[in-house]
């Protein structure tokens, strides 16, 4: 919940801030619950590669980007990850996360031109 406003004193965060914060997250730890809730917001078709980067564009992160979209391919959680097997009836596998976001990042590089300082696609 944020604060809120005249109204009321907090609300609940719209679906355009969950998928900022989760991205920012992805750029500081790599917990396989942020990888599920882009996953899911992502494949939900209200975001995609593009909102992604524009996140960090908004914050003038470039790095930021390049972090969080290398753990994402990577999808390799810690030991001391919570995982997401319980989120969901039936969660997508880690190796269907990292082809998607691999795939996803891939094609979005190769669309805009943009390089990376850790993968060379």
């Amino acid at each position: 919940m944020l604060k809120g406003n005249k109204e009321s004193d907090f609300r609940i965060a719209e679906p355009a801030e969950i998928f900022a914060t989760k991205a920012i997250a992805c750029a500081n730890r790599s917990k396989s619950r942020d990888w599920l809730d882009l996953y899911v917001l992502m494949n939900s078709k209200d975001f995609n590669f593009f909102d992604f980067h524009d996140v960090f564009s908004r914050m003038g992160n470039p790095l930021g980007f390049d972090i969080a979209s290398e753990k994402l391919c990577q999808a390799n959680p810690g030991p001391n990850d919570e995982g997401y097997l319980h989120l969901m009836d039936t969660p997508p596998t880690l190796e269907e996360i990292r082809s998607f976001f691999t795939e996803g990042f891939s094609e979005y590089r190769r669309f805009t031109g943009l390089t990376s300082l850790f993968r060379h696609d």
